[in-house]
């Protein structure tokens, strides 16, 4: 990380995206007048911390930071990979194995369970699914296959299907297979990356026998 937020334009913000990672993945985290302070929240940045989004015309932060020379107001740069246009994320994986994969959070919507495919096990018409975000189609597809592998179903939205652009992945559950959906999520809020271990652990989770409707 490094040791000064660096400070750039709305404008190079725009269009180059992180300046870490050129990522546009990045997150408001404190909103001043002319200055916006941001976080990188992609979990492959080669360098994730704070950076500051000056509106045009201005070239020094009104927001001030502590450094390792005490406190300090950030200096409009160019941006610092200005050469690469903004994109979600490359194709990129753990060192370890398995797949990035960023929770967002678990809502109620339509769709079948991720272990046995039913809609539902009641008459209730809608499950909670659990959404996430992978980098890019290509790592939306393995992650479909190595799910698929372990007989869980996942849901690719395909809206934006180019490879450089971020996927999110659907995984509903119903009252019956609630634990594996509930253990999954669990699993990978901790470090943000799916494995076929951690899918596994999560299905061992679903201890009661799965009835047809």
């Amino acid at each position: 990380m490094n040791e000064l937020v660096v400070a750039i334009s709305a404008s190079q913000a725009s269009l180059h995206g992180c300046p870490y990672c050129n990522c546009s993945k990045y997150e408001i985290r404190l909103l001043g007048k002319g200055a916006t302070v941001a976080d990188c929240a992609d979990p492959t940045c080669n360098n994730p911390g704070d950076f500051v989004i000056l509106a045009e015309g201005v070239t020094r932060s009104p927001i001030g930071f502590n450094g390792p020379s005490g406190p300090y107001h950030p200096e409009l740069i160019p941006h610092p990979r200005a050469r690469n246009a903004s994109h979600g994320v490359v194709d990129k994986r753990p060192q370890g194995g398995g797949e990035f994969f960023t929770p967002l959070g678990v809502r109620m919507e339509t769709g079948f369970c991720l272990v046995c495919h039913k809609t539902t096990h009641s008459k209730i018409s809608f499950l909670p699914t659990l959404f996430a975000e992978v980098p890019s189609r290509a790592a939306a597809d393995r992650v479909a296959e190595m799910s698929k592998e372990l007989g869980i179903t996942v849901k690719l939205d395909l809206s934006d299907s180019l490879n450089d652009r971020p996927v999110r992945v659907r995984a509903g559950a119903c009252e019956v297979c609630q634990p594996v959906q509930d253990k999954l999520n669990e699993l990978v809020a901790v470090d943000h990356i799916l494995t076929a271990d951690k899918l596994a652990l999560a299905k061992a989770q679903l201890v009661q026998p799965v009835y047809a409707n």
